[in-house]
């Protein structure tokens, strides 16, 4: 569309923040998907909703519960069985997971299945199905980067509960900095919780379209972040459809898009696990004071960060745009006709 050119990133042509259009079909494909898909998708759309509203609150209960380990037990055991039966009927039979080693020379080094509750995990972000998936798969502690500021803010993150994370996800709404802690204190924070953790980071702060990655925020600046780190992991999420995209970057109807993915026979989703022996190399302890920016940013650090963060762009075969979460308040704005311009606010 052309009255939201501003949002296309000039240097690869994406626009990574317009909904995703519908697959052309054939006579079988229109069959199913005016006479067939809407009856499944009735029934399965209030299941989901049902099951959804469910699994929030019994997250919520169950670490108001002060139990200790036997609340995270509780909290994993509702969260594989709700989380999984949501998927299923959104259409998502299967779970597509497997370790990527970007090349074929490499062996595969881990595995999305092993974690630990101090560690921190990258993923990127383009549909509040991530969530459900992330919820059933890590039951994690999210987080995201503030998005009131033009200029992108360095190590600090928002924490957000799995309603603050669903939330995020279908509205983007405005992250304020002040909202903020130190990406230590959630590190440490996970660290010494049995409830909560692992720390699962979406550095984009909002979800695209899934046609290519936005600008990241650098919420691991510094080598006491990296020195506070067990174990750190590169997730990425990419979805395959027969017509409607299980993709939605927060503009539209939302019950709309869960109707049109449930109405759907069957959906793929498709987790791909960074193997470790493709990590970048931290930096050099003895160099990290050498590459202080003025700003009191360890630039070797930050360096390292986008590193990890763009193999997702091999990973998940897309590219990246420098389009950022700041700019998706301004799209948002311009989609349903609001008059604010986000771009021009700086705090």
């Amino acid at each position: 569309m052309e009255k939201f050119s501003n949002w296309r990133d000039g240097p690869t042509g994406i626009h990574p923040l317009l909904p995703p259009k519908s697959k052309p079909v054939g006579p079988i494909g229109l069959f199913f998907k005016f006479l067939i898909g809407p009856i499944v998708g009735v029934v399965r759309f209030f299941i989901v909703i049902i099951l959804t509203i469910l699994l929030v609150l019994f997250n919520k209960l169950f670490k108001a519960l002060p139990l200790g380990f036997f609340s995270r037990v509780l909290i994993r055991c509702f969260d594989k069985f709700l989380g999984r039966l949501i998927l299923l009927f959104m259409g998502f039979f299967t779970l597509d997971e497997g370790t990527d080693t970007l090349s074929r020379s490499k062996e595969p080094k881990g595995s999305i299945g092993q974690y630990k509750t101090s560690d921190v995990i990258i993923c990127n972000h383009s549909s509040y199905i991530d969530i459900i998936y992330l919820q059933y798969k890590f039951s994690p502690l999210f987080a995201v980067p503030p998005n009131d500021s033009k200029e992108l803010v360095a190590g600090k993150l928002i924490p957000l509960t799995l309603a603050g994370a669903l939330r995020n996800a279908i509205s983007s709404p405005i992250q304020l900095t002040k909202n903020s802690v130190p990406t230590d204190e959630l590190i440490q924070r996970v660290s010494n919780s049995w409830i909560e953790g692992p720390l699962l980071i979406f550095p984009e702060g909002t979800t695209s379209n899934g046609q290519g990655l936005l600008e990241i925020s650098p919420v691991i600046s510094s080598d006491k972040t990296i020195k506070n780190i067990d174990m750190f992991h590169v997730v990425g999420i990419s979805y395959h459809f027969s017509i409607y995209s299980p993709c939605y970057p927060s503009v539209g109807s939302l019950f709309l898009h869960l109707f049109k993915v449930c109405s759907q026979i069957s959906n793929g989703i498709q987790i791909s696990y960074l193997s470790r022996t493709c990590l970048a190399p931290l930096p050099k302890e003895n160099n990290l004071k050498t590459y202080l920016n003025a700003g009191g940013i360890d630039t070797e650090t930050v360096e390292w960060f986008d590193t990890n963060f763009k193999s997702l762009t091999t990973t998940l075969n897309t590219r990246r745009t420098k389009i950022t979460a700041n700019d998706k308040l301004s799209f948002i704005s311009k989609w349903y006709g609001y008059k604010t311009d986000y771009s021009k606010k700086s705090n």
